[in-house]
């Protein structure tokens, strides 16, 4: 799939580099948001086959917005419902896009960014420096919540491993060795 986007930014001629700095940069991180956009805008047309019934007669129903927070700001998307002609069903193919959010609106890569930042600063600061250094928009509260949650998961998977762990020295302690004694 290609993306194309164009730059377009108004400077002056006789701006040096630290005034041409920040206009390019969020006028990147437009034209990025945009690329975002008509990636998932093309991945719809690609794949407009109901997924019930494989048949490519459909109907425009209508859009869903979605917003999802990226590292390179607010991204918000049109995802298109279609109707099968053959079968009834609706389904958004931009769906499938976005499965790996699992059902939060921030993308995987902001999320590691805002534990960093989050680790690393008071919760305000980071928030304020991410949208600053990247354009990614994140309050303070879930600059919060988001190294929180990873904290929470990351405790549970030890606490599993530990378990499954002493169950088995449990389970070698009280065996019997061959001479029918446990070992202890």
């Amino acid at each position: 799939m290609l993306v194309t986007v164009s730059l377009t930014g108004e400077l002056e001629a006789s701006a040096g580099i630290t005034e041409r700095e920040a206009p390019m940069q969020a006028a990147g991180q437009q034209a990025m948001r945009q690329a975002m956009k008509q990636g998932v805008r093309q991945w719809e047309e690609a794949h407009l086959t109901c997924p019930s019934c494989a048949e490519a007669s459909c109907r425009l129903e209508g859009t869903a917005r979605r917003v999802i927070a990226t590292c390179l700001g607010r991204v918000e998307v049109a995802r298109r419902r279609f109707r099968c002609l053959a079968c009834g069903r609706r389904w958004c193919p931009a769906n499938h896009v976005f499965a790996a959010l699992k059902g939060l609106t921030i993308t995987p890569g902001l999320q590691e960014a805002a534990m960093l930042a989050g680790w690393s600063w008071p919760y305000r600061v980071a928030a304020r420096l991410l949208e600053r250094l990247s354009g990614a928009q994140i309050s303070a509260e879930e600059m919060r919540l988001v190294p929180n949650r990873h904290g929470k998961q990351r405790a549970t998977q030890q606490q599993t491993q530990a378990e499954q762990s002493c169950g088995q020295e449990l389970q070698k302690a009280v065996q019997p060795d061959a001479s029918g004694s446990t070992t202890d």
